[in-house]
C-alpha cells in the first residue's frame, strides 16, 4: 500500500552532526501483516487421465507489506518515509540545541506525516549516507502498523 508524501517541515531548522556537519535524518520501515486466502488447484491422479480429479485447496497465509511513499523530489519513485531531525524553534526565535528531536521521534513523526501510519517503533537496524543530500539517515523498524486518517 502506498501514500503520497507531504513535506510540512519546510524552513524549520535541522539537526547537524557536530563533526561532519552532515544533516541527521531518521526514517521508518513500516511493515504490516496481512492474512490472505489463496486458492490452489490440486490434481489427484487416477489410474488413467480420465480418472484425474481436480480439487481446489484454500490456504490462509500471512503476507508482510512495506509502506512506501511517493518521492517529493523524483516523480514516480517510491521511497521509505524519512526526514531530517528538527531542532525546537521557540516563540522568541532562538534555537535551543539542547532540546533536539531524537531519531526515534523523527522516524515516528515522518511515518505519520508522510505515510499516514502509526505503529510500534523497533530498534535501529542501520544507517545510510547520502552524499548528494549530505545527510545520514538512521533506519528503524516499525511493526503493528495501521493507517490513520
Amino acid at each position: 500500500y502506498v501514500a503520497s508524501a507531504i513535506n510540512t517541515n519546510l524552513g524549520k531548522p535541522r539537526l547537524l552532526d557536530r563533526d561532519t556537519l552532515w544533516r541527521m535524518r531518521a526514517g521508518a520501515i513500516p511493515v504490516r501483516k496481512v492474512w490472505l486466502e489463496r486458492s490452489y488447484n490440486m490434481i489427484e491422479r487416477g489410474e488413467s487421465s480420465k480418472d484425474d480429479v481436480v480439487r481446489v485447496k484454500k490456504v490462509r497465509c500471512m503476507e508482510q507489506q512495506v509502506m512506501l511513499v511517493e518521492s517529493t523530489n523524483f516523480p514516480n519513485m517510491w521511497v521509505l518515509p524519512s526526514g531530517g531531525q528538527l531542532l525546537p524553534y521557540p516563540d522568541n526565535g532562538s534555537i535551543d540545541t539542547r532540546r533536539k528531536e531524537t531519531p526515534e521521534q523523527a522516524a515516528t513523526m515522518y511515518a505519520a506525516q508522510e505515510a499516514g501510519c502509526v505503529g510500534t517503533l523497533g530498534e535501529c537496524i542501520g544507517s545510510t549516507k547520502d552524499a548528494w543530500k549530505h545527510a545520514m539517515t538512521r533506519w528503524y523498524t516499525m511493526s503493528e502498523v495501521r493507517e490513520v486518517d
